[in-house]
């Protein structure tokens, strides 16, 4: 979540130059609704991360005491996450936040309609965070079509199908 965190601080300008370059955003519009809101998530995510882990007690039935029980929450496993075209910065990164915060590894597939931000985050995503727990694989229809033959344990996609 650090990595996630010093990616944005450190390339806010980048970002905004890429989206620029996609999508005709001016910069202000990508700082905060891009950068400014991803920060916000991670934030929120180390906040509360410590809670999140710890085990929550729950009632033990009659039955089973002298016993306890507790919910204990724990990865789903490997993750997809596809990204669309229209927030192809925000909608790459922040959904990782809580996949990574819940300890699950992700393939990121960026939108190739927004190819400065595709190519912005296959380079940038591998240097701040753990290769081993995040790929960034750029690439059209045929790569997206391909991925979703696969298994996977949880799927992220926002957009239509259209």
């Amino acid at each position: 979540l650090q990595g996630l965190r010093r990616l944005c601080a450190e390339n806010s300008d980048e970002v905004a130059v890429a989206l620029k370059g996609d999508l005709g955003r001016p910069r202000m519009e990508a700082v905060l609704g891009d950068v400014a809101a991803i920060l916000g998530e991670v934030d929120f995510a180390i906040a509360n991360l410590r809670t999140w882990m710890k085990p929550e007690r729950v009632a033990t039935q009659a039955t089973q005491q002298p016993a306890s029980s507790a919910i204990l929450r724990e990865p789903k496993g490997v993750v997809l996450q596809l990204a669309p075209w229209n927030f192809p910065m925000n909608l790459a990164i922040s959904p990782l936040v809580p996949a990574l915060a819940a300890g699950n590894c992700v393939l990121v597939k960026p939108s190739e309609v927004s190819p400065q931000s595709e190519g912005l985050l296959a380079r940038l995503l591998p240097k701040y965070v753990d290769p081993e727990a995040v790929i960034v694989l750029p690439g059209g229809v045929a790569e997206s079509t391909r991925l979703l033959q696969l298994k996977w344990d949880h799927i992220m996609y926002t957009g239509n199908g259209a």
